[in-house]
Order: structure tokens, then sequence, then C-alpha cells
């Protein structure tokens, strides 16, 4: 074994309990992902990894990255959506899409002027309507609403701005390339192609030989994990954005019936949940430059980013209240407040396509791992407020 494997897989190890030990911390919920991200920053301040280890860790998390997306994709079960009624959480979810896109542009372009690093205001629009998916499901399977039409409510908004984001984000990324247009139209023929995927799928499902060929779940695992694999691969190798093409493709896999589906899904959650997506949220802590936070103009726009990213949220969910009540409305405005997965991933692609500085890709990862430590207690805390 290899003295780079050998690190590798004590970091895995440490990282664990160290995620176990933060998660005990009495009357604090840390998601797990923060809790990862900051071993990566313990890693990155006390631990003396060499080049090829550092290398070797960020190559791991890219992949952890494409099968986070293809996660976030495998969330989304569009084909349920319509069943709740034209005045259900289906209705109300889509009436708060518009306030939070005019709400994000207005934050966006003050941002984008008050910062002294005048990030990209498109981007920042669009960072200020993601939700964090990640952060939302699992709060509200803890409380106890998933299956309410409050959960549903505020599950379906996450979903919608997630999904919408991601395919924005890909085309603005897409903009800032040296082949801008043809790197669109590659974007584009990505989403074509998921749907022709989707077609061919549902085709091949009513073929008994196919069906015979592909029927254990051992199979269907493998043919899935490939199909990321190459969908990611075909849309890196065309200039496409590869993040866009593993969410699509979970998306695929939601969409198609077929056998053994919740075993598959608890085994990609496993895969995922416990190995691949830990060391994504290790490789964004270490990736982070603690330089950049002596800065005292740092730690001073945290809080004008916090203040109008909860201030979006709050003034899109308000008209909820009227439905749910004060407390339940003001507890839904703040969790999803909370944004993780996506801002972090669009911060570094944002950084690395020149449309922020490392300054504020930095800022903002701190801010969405600010957002999702504080936003779950809060909307727990808020929920047994008795109401009035």
């Amino acid at each position: 074994m290899s003295s780079t494997v050998q690190v590798f897989l004590w970091i895995i190890a440490a990282s664990f309990f160290f995620s176990s030990l933060l998660s005990s911390i009495p009357k604090v919920t840390i998601p797990t992902a923060v809790s990862y991200i900051l071993f990566g920053i313990v890693l990155r301040l006390w631990v003396p990894l060499t080049l090829r280890e550092q290398q070797w860790l960020l190559h791991m998390g890219e992949v952890g990255l494409l099968y986070l997306m293809f996660m976030s994709g495998l969330e989304i079960n569009l084909s349920q959506l319509q069943k709740r009624g034209k005045f259900g959480p289906f209705h109300q979810s889509l009436q708060m899409l518009g306030p939070t896109l005019w709400l994000s542009l207005l934050g966006g372009f003050t941002l984008a002027l008050v910062v002294p690093e005048h990030p990209n205001p498109w981007l920042i629009t669009l960072l200020l309507c993601s939700t964090s998916l990640g952060i939302v499901l699992p709060v509200l399977k803890e409380a106890d609403l998933l299956q309410t039409d409050e959960g549903q409510t505020l599950l379906l908004y996450s979903l919608w701005t997630d999904l919408g984001v991601l395919i924005l984000a890909a085309l603005l990324l897409s903009l800032h390339t040296s082949n801008p247009w043809k790197n669109v139209g590659w974007t584009v023929l990505t989403v074509i192609l998921a749907v022709a995927l989707y077609g061919l799928l549902m085709g091949l499902r009513r073929l008994p030989t196919i069906r015979v060929r592909v029927g254990d779940l051992e199979h269907r695992t493998r043919g899935i994990i490939a199909t990321v694999a190459a969908f990611g691969a075909l849309a890196d190798w065309v200039g496409g954005q590869p993040i866009l093409a593993s969410f699509l493709v979970g998306i695929v896999i939601s969409l198609v019936p077929f056998a053994f589906k919740p075993l598959l899904k608890q085994a990609f959650y496993a895969i995922g949940y416990s190995f691949l997506i830990p060391i994504y949220f290790i490789s964004v802590g270490m990736d982070l430059n603690p330089e950049q936070f002596a800065h005292l103009s740092t730690w001073l726009q945290i809080p004008l980013w916090i203040l109008i990213a909860f201030a979006v949220k709050l003034a899109a969910v308000w008209p909820l209240r009227r439905t749910y009540g004060l407390f339940p409305t003001l507890a839904a405005g703040i969790l999803s407040s909370a944004r993780l997965s996506l801002v972090v991933v669009l911060a570094d692609a944002g950084a690395k396509a020149g449309m922020l500085r490392p300054q504020t890709a930095d800022t903002l990862v701190v801010f969405s791992v600010l957002t999702s430590l504080f936003a779950p207690p809060l909307f727990m805390w808020i929920r047994r407020k008795p109401q009035t």
C-alpha cells in the first residue's frame, strides 16, 4: 500500500470520528456536511500533507461533487407533484418562485455594488435564490413534517429553486469560457440528451429480454453509476457542465419506474453519504484559504450577506402565514435560508471561471456554512413557539 493511500484511509477514519464528535454536542444541530468542511479546514491548518496527498484528495472530491449532484437529482420526484391539487403545496411552492427571483435580483445587484470585490451580480442572484435541499430534507424528516402540506410546500419550493439555479448557473458559467456560445450549446444539448435518455429507458423497460438481463439490483446499480460517469465525462469533454449532467441523470433515474428502487436508493445513499460526498466536503474545507479571513473587511461583509439572504427567503414565504400561521411561516423562511451544497459548488466554479475573486468565493463558503449551521436549530426553536 502506498503512503498516499494510507494517509487517505486515515483521513476517512478520522473524519468520521470528528463528525460524530460534533454531532454529539447537546442542543446544537450541526449538519454533517458542515462538520466535514470544518474537518477539511483542520486538515489544512494543522495536518502536514504532501502536494500529492492534497491533489489526490481534491481529485476524489471532484468525484464526490458529481455524485452529490446525482443524489440531489434523485431526490426530485416530478411524477408525483401534481397529485396535490391546484391549491395545495404544488401551487403554493410555485407562487413563491416569483418573489424569490425578484428579491434575489435586488439583493444580487446590491451586493455587487457594495462588496469591494464587485462580484458578478447574476451569479450572486442565483446563489441567493438557492436553498440547500441537503439541509431541508433531513430537517423536515426529523421534525415529522415531510408528509404534511407544510413540509411538502417547503420541500417542493427547495426542489424548484435548486433545479432552476443549477440549470441557469450552468448556462451562465458556459458564457464565461473561451468558447461561450459553443459551450452554451453543449449545455442545452446535455438537457436534450437527458430527455432522450429518459425516453430510451422507458422504451427499454418494455422489452422482456432487457429486463431479464438487468433484472437484479447489482446490475442496475452498476449501470446507473456507469451512466452518471459517462454523462459527466461527455459533458466535460465537449465543454459542458458535468455537475448539470450528473444532476439530470439523477432526475431521469427518479422518474423511471422500476423494481428495487427503494433498495437502489439505499445503496446510493450508502455509497454517497458515507464515502464520496464527505470527501467532497472535506476537499472544500481544505481548499479554503484561512489567510483571506485575516482581513477585517471579510468579517464585515458576512453579516450583510446573511442579512440579505435571510430577508429574501423570509419575504418569499411570507404569504404562507395565511395558511400555516406566523411562527411556522417564520420557521420555513429560516430553514429555506440554509444554503450549502449549491453555494459551495457555484462559488468554486465561479472563482475558476473568473466571475468571483478568490476572497469572495471563500466568503461565500463561510456564509453558506454559517447559514446551514444556525438555520436548523432556529427552525426547531421557532416551531416550538405557541400559536397566538
